[in-house]
């Protein structure tokens, strides 16, 4: 039984594809389906680590954002006093006052918002439960009453002032300036103990 060319032509092509088919199947396919799940698994860790790049630089910025909060934090420290440090603030106050020849009478009152919430003229909404309210009744010319204010915006306990009113008096002297008399209400917060 000899075979025809053509026959012979047949066998050979039927080899080969059965070969290739072959191949496909046991190494070709397999190797394609881990080049899938392999090409699953690059997007999957660059996702990761995309993610954590980014926590990354987060813990970073907050680093650096901590640091200057703690910078800032010595800085806001002295804004408030403590419960009963309301003697030294008077006498800084006084002793402001003599400064720029201004006449000064204070009246100090401890207020606790949670006894007194709703009360007129104080706080409304205070951020710390207890501030010292500062009562001023100031005398002098107007040039040295606004440089007193200006030396109470300087001190580093800070002063929320409310309601700050101007009233001209009557000249009794013969001083170029006449005399204004300034009021006002300041508060000052108590640290937490």
């Amino acid at each position: 039984m000899r075979l025809t060319l053509k026959q012979h032509l047949l066998v050979v092509i039927s080899c080969i594809l059965l070969s290739l088919i072959v191949i496909g199947i046991f190494i070709v396919w397999p190797a394609a389906r881990k080049i899938l799940t392999l090409r699953d698994d690059i997007i999957q860790i660059e996702s990761d680590l995309e993610i954590r790049y980014l926590n990354a630089q987060k813990i970073k910025r907050t680093e650096r954002e901590l640091e200057q909060i703690t910078d800032q934090l010595k800085n806001y420290e002295q804004a408030a006093i403590n419960k009963g440090d309301e003697l030294r603030m008077i006498t800084d106050l006084e002793s402001m006052a003599t400064k720029f020849n201004v006449e000064q009478v204070l009246n100090v009152a401890l207020i606790s918002s949670t006894n007194t919430a709703g009360n007129s003229g104080l706080l409304t909404k205070p951020a710390l439960p207890e501030y010292y309210q500062f009562s001023f009744l100031i005398n002098g010319t107007f040039a040295n009453e606004i440089k007193y204010l200006q030396a109470i915006e300087s001190l580093p306990t800070y002063i929320i002032i409310k309601n700050a009113q101007f009233e001209k008096r009557q000249n009794n002297n013969n001083s170029s300036e006449p005399p204004i008399t300034l009021t006002f209400n300041g508060f000052v917060y108590v640290r937490p103990q």
